[in-house]
């Protein structure tokens, strides 16, 4: 990359300014693009893995509340006996 110094101004030392090639700035945007893209499908990917993991999860919930209901009856029998 080339470094170019600006005119200084008023006796103060001026900023340098990179100057790059295009091709460079365009390898950069490619580059940057397809790793967007890598990263889109990414979180799509964990989206999709949520939804099973909901789904899968409230196949389990009549189990889990059957359980909890025969627990609540077992205590409750005890009490009365």
């Amino acid at each position: 990359m080339l470094m170019v110094a600006s005119p200084a101004l008023s006796g103060m030392s001026a900023p340098k300014i990179e100057v790059g090639s295009a091709d460079q700035d365009d390898e950069r945007v490619a580059e940057a693009l397809i790793l967007r893209g890598e990263h889109q499908e990414d979180h799509h990917q964990r989206e999709d893995e949520g939804v099973d993991q909901r789904a899968a999860f409230l196949h389990e919930l009549p189990a889990l509340s059957l359980e909890v209901v025969e627990e609540a009856l077992w205590k409750a029998l005890r009490l009365i006996l």
